[in-house]
């Protein structure tokens, strides 16, 4: 695994640290990761369907 620092806006960062809470992630390094992999199910998923459809 490979570092990554991002810089985020006070609002953003209060919206991670809830959802950290909320969805009982230990830290935002668990929490950004999730976010990727659901994004990437979601590029997959439109992908399918845009062939399904040519």
């Amino acid at each position: 695994m490979s570092a990554m620092s991002i810089y985020l806006p006070v609002a953003l960062r209060s919206f991670v640290n809830e959802q950290i809470s909320q969805r009982g992630y230990g830290t935002s390094g668990e929490y950004v990761p999730e976010l990727i992999r659901e994004d990437q199910d979601r590029q997959r998923l439109r992908n399918r369907v845009r062939n399904a459809k040519a």
